[in-house]
Protein backbone atom coordinates (compact mmCIF):
# COMPACT_ATOMS: atom_id res chain seq x y z
CA UNK A 1 0.00 0.00 0.00
CA UNK A 2 2.47 2.55 1.47
CA UNK A 3 4.51 1.57 -2.38
CA UNK A 4 1.62 2.58 -4.69
CA UNK A 5 1.52 6.26 -2.45
CA UNK A 6 5.23 6.84 -2.87
CA UNK A 7 4.77 6.03 -6.66
CA UNK A 8 2.20 8.50 -7.08
CA UNK A 9 4.11 11.29 -5.08
CA UNK A 10 7.25 10.16 -7.51
CA UNK A 11 5.27 10.88 -10.39
CA UNK A 12 4.01 14.54 -9.14
CA UNK A 13 7.15 15.20 -8.38
CA UNK A 14 8.57 14.33 -11.92
CA UNK A 15 5.76 16.64 -13.11
CA UNK A 16 6.75 19.60 -11.13
CA UNK A 17 10.64 19.61 -9.95
CA UNK A 18 14.02 18.65 -11.14
CA UNK A 19 15.93 15.69 -11.04
CA UNK A 20 18.32 16.96 -8.17
CA UNK A 21 15.49 18.21 -6.12
CA UNK A 22 13.29 15.23 -6.32
CA UNK A 23 14.76 12.69 -4.51
CA UNK A 24 15.46 14.48 -1.80
CA UNK A 25 11.63 16.09 -1.50
CA UNK A 26 10.70 11.85 -1.93
CA UNK A 27 13.32 11.15 0.91
CA UNK A 28 11.59 13.99 3.30
CA UNK A 29 8.06 12.98 3.01
CA UNK A 30 8.92 9.49 3.39
CA UNK A 31 11.49 9.20 5.99
CA UNK A 32 8.77 9.21 9.11
CA UNK A 33 6.07 6.76 7.57
CA UNK A 34 8.06 3.50 8.39
CA UNK A 35 4.89 1.98 10.86
CA UNK A 36 4.78 4.74 13.03
CA UNK A 37 1.95 6.41 14.35
CA UNK A 38 2.28 10.05 12.98
CA UNK A 39 0.49 12.26 15.27
CA UNK A 40 1.30 10.73 19.23
CA UNK A 41 3.63 12.87 20.98
CA UNK A 42 7.09 11.03 21.20
CA UNK A 43 8.75 11.99 24.87
CA UNK A 44 11.70 10.43 23.76
CA UNK A 45 11.89 12.62 20.30
CA UNK A 46 11.82 15.59 22.49
CA UNK A 47 14.19 14.93 25.37
CA UNK A 48 16.54 13.52 22.41
CA UNK A 49 16.47 16.51 20.53
CA UNK A 50 16.78 19.15 23.17
CA UNK A 51 19.96 17.09 24.81
CA UNK A 52 21.59 16.32 21.43
CA UNK A 53 21.49 20.67 20.79
CA UNK A 54 22.58 21.08 24.72
CA UNK A 55 19.39 22.53 26.40
CA UNK A 56 19.53 19.51 28.82
CA UNK A 57 17.88 21.63 31.42
CA UNK A 58 14.53 21.95 29.53
CA UNK A 59 14.47 18.53 28.81
CA UNK A 60 15.02 17.50 32.42
CA UNK A 61 12.07 20.04 33.37
CA UNK A 62 10.22 18.58 30.88
CA UNK A 63 10.77 15.02 31.76
CA UNK A 64 10.14 15.37 35.36
CA UNK A 65 6.64 17.44 35.05
CA UNK A 66 3.94 16.51 37.33
CA UNK A 67 0.83 17.36 38.90
CA UNK A 68 2.44 18.68 41.66
CA UNK A 69 5.21 20.51 39.66
CA UNK A 70 4.50 21.42 36.14
CA UNK A 71 6.79 22.17 33.69
CA UNK A 72 4.84 24.47 32.15
CA UNK A 73 6.08 24.15 28.71
CA UNK A 74 3.27 23.55 26.02
CA UNK A 75 4.95 20.99 24.28
CA UNK A 76 4.06 19.23 27.06
CA UNK A 77 1.12 16.57 27.13
CA UNK A 78 0.24 17.48 30.60
CA UNK A 79 0.75 21.22 30.51
CA UNK A 80 -0.87 21.60 26.78
CA UNK A 81 -3.98 19.64 28.52
CA UNK A 82 -3.98 22.63 31.09
CA UNK A 83 -3.50 25.11 28.43
CA UNK A 84 -6.41 23.82 26.38
CA UNK A 85 -8.97 23.24 29.68
CA UNK A 86 -7.99 27.35 30.77
CA UNK A 87 -8.51 28.40 27.20
CA UNK A 88 -11.98 26.95 26.64
CA UNK A 89 -13.32 27.84 29.32
CA UNK A 90 -11.92 31.94 28.46
CA UNK A 91 -14.13 31.20 25.09
CA UNK A 92 -17.45 29.94 27.19
CA UNK A 93 -17.33 33.14 29.33
CA UNK A 94 -16.23 35.54 27.24
CA UNK A 95 -17.65 34.53 24.18
CA UNK A 96 -20.76 32.12 24.68
CA UNK A 97 -21.90 33.42 27.96
CA UNK A 98 -23.13 36.68 26.44
CA UNK A 99 -25.51 35.20 23.89
CA UNK A 100 -27.30 33.12 26.22
CA UNK A 101 -28.25 30.53 24.25
CA UNK A 102 -29.01 31.95 21.52
CA UNK A 103 -27.53 30.33 18.67
CA UNK A 104 -28.59 32.22 16.17
CA UNK A 105 -27.46 35.47 17.27
CA UNK A 106 -23.94 34.32 18.12
CA UNK A 107 -23.71 33.07 14.65
CA UNK A 108 -24.32 36.42 13.32
CA UNK A 109 -21.64 38.20 15.53
CA UNK A 110 -18.74 35.44 16.25
CA UNK A 111 -16.56 34.80 13.53
CA UNK A 112 -13.34 33.00 13.47
CA UNK A 113 -9.70 35.18 11.92
CA UNK A 114 -6.64 34.32 11.07
CA UNK A 115 -3.75 36.42 10.02
CA UNK A 116 -0.77 36.12 8.65
CA UNK A 117 1.81 38.36 10.43
CA UNK A 118 5.06 37.80 9.22
CA UNK A 119 7.64 34.75 8.19
CA UNK A 120 10.96 34.89 9.94
CA UNK A 121 13.75 33.22 9.21
CA UNK A 122 15.42 31.10 12.10
CA UNK A 123 18.73 32.69 12.53
CA UNK A 124 21.84 30.83 11.52
CA UNK A 125 24.87 32.25 12.89
CA UNK A 126 26.88 29.03 10.83
CA UNK A 127 25.49 26.98 7.94
CA UNK A 128 25.21 23.94 10.61
CA UNK A 129 23.66 25.93 13.04
CA UNK A 130 20.00 26.99 13.39
CA UNK A 131 19.03 29.52 16.50
CA UNK A 132 15.44 30.69 17.48
CA UNK A 133 15.56 34.57 15.84
CA UNK A 134 14.05 35.51 19.76
CA UNK A 135 14.20 39.43 19.26
CA UNK A 136 13.03 39.14 15.81
CA UNK A 137 9.82 37.39 16.97
CA UNK A 138 9.34 39.68 19.49
CA UNK A 139 9.28 42.33 17.54
CA UNK A 140 6.86 40.38 15.18
CA UNK A 141 4.58 39.59 18.37
CA UNK A 142 5.10 43.58 19.55
CA UNK A 143 3.79 44.88 15.92
CA UNK A 144 0.87 42.44 15.08
CA UNK A 145 -0.48 43.20 18.93
CA UNK A 146 -0.43 46.70 18.15
CA UNK A 147 -2.36 46.61 14.77
CA UNK A 148 -4.74 43.98 16.40
CA UNK A 149 -4.94 46.81 18.88
CA UNK A 150 -5.22 50.13 16.56
CA UNK A 151 -7.92 47.92 14.79
CA UNK A 152 -9.78 48.09 18.31
CA UNK A 153 -10.13 51.29 18.64
CA UNK A 154 -10.77 52.32 15.57
CA UNK A 155 -13.88 50.62 16.48
CA UNK A 156 -14.14 52.67 20.11
CA UNK A 157 -13.15 49.60 21.82
CA UNK A 158 -16.84 47.94 21.03
CA UNK A 159 -15.46 44.79 19.84
CA UNK A 160 -13.30 41.87 21.35
CA UNK A 161 -10.41 39.30 20.47
CA UNK A 162 -10.07 36.33 22.27
CA UNK A 163 -7.55 33.34 20.69
CA UNK A 164 -3.69 33.00 20.64
CA UNK A 165 -0.43 33.99 17.99
CA UNK A 166 1.12 30.78 16.66
CA UNK A 167 4.79 30.44 16.00
CA UNK A 168 4.55 27.73 13.57
CA UNK A 169 8.59 26.24 11.68
CA UNK A 170 8.29 25.89 8.08
CA UNK A 171 10.57 23.81 5.40
CA UNK A 172 11.09 25.20 2.51
CA UNK A 173 11.11 22.08 1.01
CA UNK A 174 8.05 20.85 2.07
CA UNK A 175 5.92 24.01 2.03
CA UNK A 176 7.62 24.14 -1.71
CA UNK A 177 5.20 20.95 -2.56
CA UNK A 178 1.15 22.90 -1.43
CA UNK A 179 -0.01 24.21 -4.44
CA UNK A 180 -1.35 27.12 -2.30
CA UNK A 181 0.71 27.31 0.85
CA UNK A 182 3.95 27.86 -0.76
CA UNK A 183 2.75 30.77 -2.93
CA UNK A 184 1.34 32.31 -0.11
CA UNK A 185 4.61 32.38 1.85
CA UNK A 186 6.59 33.32 -1.32
CA UNK A 187 4.38 36.69 -1.52
CA UNK A 188 5.08 37.64 1.89
CA UNK A 189 8.53 36.75 1.66
CA UNK A 190 9.22 38.75 -1.27
CA UNK A 191 10.91 36.14 -3.37
CA UNK A 192 10.28 32.03 -3.55
CA UNK A 193 10.68 29.98 -0.76
CA UNK A 194 14.09 28.19 -1.43
CA UNK A 195 14.39 24.33 -0.58
CA UNK A 196 16.47 25.14 2.02
CA UNK A 197 15.11 27.68 4.14
CA UNK A 198 14.19 27.51 7.43
CA UNK A 199 11.40 30.13 8.72
CA UNK A 200 8.92 30.69 11.62
CA UNK A 201 5.20 32.14 10.26
CA UNK A 202 4.08 33.81 13.21
CA UNK A 203 0.16 34.02 12.82
CA UNK A 204 -2.81 34.42 14.82
CA UNK A 205 -6.18 32.79 15.51
CA UNK A 206 -9.04 34.52 17.47
CA UNK A 207 -12.37 35.25 17.73
CA UNK A 208 -13.74 38.31 16.97
CA UNK A 209 -17.29 39.15 18.72
CA UNK A 210 -18.75 42.13 16.41
CA UNK A 211 -22.16 41.98 18.35
CA UNK A 212 -22.19 45.78 19.50
CA UNK A 213 -21.13 46.89 16.15
CA UNK A 214 -24.31 48.15 14.68
CA UNK A 215 -24.90 48.09 10.64
CA UNK A 216 -25.06 51.40 9.15
CA UNK A 217 -28.39 51.89 7.51
CA UNK A 218 -26.31 53.70 4.17
CA UNK A 219 -24.16 50.96 3.58
CA UNK A 220 -24.92 47.70 1.92
CA UNK A 221 -22.15 45.72 3.65
CA UNK A 222 -22.40 44.09 6.80
CA UNK A 223 -20.00 44.67 9.99
CA UNK A 224 -18.47 41.31 9.64
CA UNK A 225 -17.69 42.70 5.35
CA UNK A 226 -16.18 45.42 6.42
CA UNK A 227 -14.17 44.12 9.56
CA UNK A 228 -12.55 41.64 7.01
CA UNK A 229 -11.49 44.71 4.63
CA UNK A 230 -10.24 46.42 7.58
CA UNK A 231 -8.02 44.02 8.62
CA UNK A 232 -7.11 43.21 4.87
CA UNK A 233 -5.94 47.22 4.58
CA UNK A 234 -3.13 46.06 7.01
CA UNK A 235 -2.29 42.71 5.92
CA UNK A 236 -2.61 43.26 1.84
CA UNK A 237 -0.70 39.54 0.65
CA UNK A 238 -3.02 37.04 -1.12
CA UNK A 239 -4.87 35.19 1.60
CA UNK A 240 -3.01 36.95 4.39
CA UNK A 241 -6.39 37.33 5.88
CA UNK A 242 -9.40 35.02 6.49
CA UNK A 243 -12.44 35.62 8.42
CA UNK A 244 -14.94 32.75 8.59
CA UNK A 245 -18.41 31.75 9.93
CA UNK A 246 -18.54 29.33 12.64
CA UNK A 247 -18.62 25.88 12.20
CA UNK A 248 -22.49 25.28 10.34
CA UNK A 249 -22.72 21.76 10.91
CA UNK A 250 -21.92 21.92 15.17
CA UNK A 251 -23.60 23.62 17.70
CA UNK A 252 -21.96 26.73 18.67
CA UNK A 253 -20.23 25.30 21.98
CA UNK A 254 -18.81 22.84 20.11
CA UNK A 255 -17.26 25.19 17.38
CA UNK A 256 -15.85 27.64 20.02
CA UNK A 257 -14.39 24.61 21.85
CA UNK A 258 -12.69 23.29 18.76
CA UNK A 259 -11.11 26.82 17.60
CA UNK A 260 -9.81 27.41 21.15
CA UNK A 261 -7.27 24.84 20.86
CA UNK A 262 -6.90 25.85 17.22
CA UNK A 263 -3.86 28.00 17.75
CA UNK A 264 -2.36 26.27 20.81
CA UNK A 265 -1.19 23.03 18.88
CA UNK A 266 2.46 23.27 19.47
CA UNK A 267 3.56 20.51 16.88
CA UNK A 268 6.49 18.74 16.71
CA UNK A 269 5.73 17.73 13.07
CA UNK A 270 5.56 19.61 9.55
CA UNK A 271 2.11 19.23 8.11
CA UNK A 272 0.59 19.90 5.06
CA UNK A 273 -2.14 18.96 2.95
CA UNK A 274 -0.64 18.05 -0.49
CA UNK A 275 -4.09 18.24 -3.14
CA UNK A 276 -3.81 15.97 -5.44
CA UNK A 277 -0.58 14.03 -4.05
CA UNK A 278 -0.64 10.37 -2.98
CA UNK A 279 -4.79 9.68 -2.88
CA UNK A 280 -6.22 12.79 -0.98
CA UNK A 281 -2.75 12.91 1.43
CA UNK A 282 -4.12 9.69 3.16
CA UNK A 283 -1.77 6.73 3.76
CA UNK A 284 -2.35 3.36 6.27
CA UNK A 285 -0.68 3.33 9.17
CA UNK A 286 -0.92 0.53 11.44
CA UNK A 287 -4.66 0.28 9.94
CA UNK A 288 -5.58 3.74 10.41
CA UNK A 289 -5.72 6.62 7.97
CA UNK A 290 -2.79 9.12 8.71
CA UNK A 291 -2.29 12.54 7.29
CA UNK A 292 1.63 12.98 5.40
CA UNK A 293 3.80 14.76 7.94
CA UNK A 294 7.46 14.52 8.63
CA UNK A 295 9.08 14.75 12.11
CA UNK A 296 10.97 18.62 13.02
CA UNK A 297 14.62 18.35 12.44
CA UNK A 298 16.21 17.58 15.87
CA UNK A 299 17.43 21.25 15.89
CA UNK A 300 14.36 23.09 14.91
CA UNK A 301 12.32 21.27 17.19
CA UNK A 302 14.59 21.87 20.28
CA UNK A 303 14.64 26.32 18.75
CA UNK A 304 10.67 26.07 19.22
CA UNK A 305 10.49 24.19 21.86
CA UNK A 306 13.18 26.41 23.98
CA UNK A 307 12.27 29.62 22.17
CA UNK A 308 8.73 29.56 22.99
CA UNK A 309 9.83 28.77 26.88
CA UNK A 310 11.23 31.77 27.00
CA UNK A 311 8.86 33.65 25.28
CA UNK A 312 5.75 32.20 27.71
CA UNK A 313 2.35 31.86 27.14
CA UNK A 314 1.10 35.30 28.15
CA UNK A 315 3.03 36.33 24.79
CA UNK A 316 0.79 34.59 23.13
CA UNK A 317 -2.42 34.90 23.97
CA UNK A 318 -4.63 37.11 22.23
CA UNK A 319 -7.18 38.85 25.21
CA UNK A 320 -8.48 42.01 23.95
CA UNK A 321 -11.53 43.62 25.54
CA UNK A 322 -11.72 41.62 28.38
CA UNK A 323 -11.58 43.43 31.98
CA UNK A 324 -8.36 43.21 33.86
CA UNK A 325 -9.67 41.10 36.16
CA UNK A 326 -10.89 38.20 34.09
CA UNK A 327 -7.79 37.91 31.40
Amino acid sequence: MQADYKKKLIEKLKIKYPPKDRWEMRDAMFEDLAGRPLWDRDKTLIQSALIENGYDDIAAKMSSCSAAKRCRSPYCDYCQRDLFDGQKERFKKFLLKPFKSDEAKARKNLFFVTVLHELIPFDQPDSDILRFPMEKIKSALASARAKLKAVRRSYKDQIKFVGAFELEAVNGLLVNLHPVKGQVLAEMNGTKIKLSDKFILVHSHFIVDLSKIKPSPNLEKEPVDLFREKLREIWTSTRQVDVSRLYENKPVSQSLSRLADYPLKFPIKYYYRFNGIAADNEIIVKGKKQNLARNHEPAVMAEMITGVYEIGLNALFIRMGLTKASK
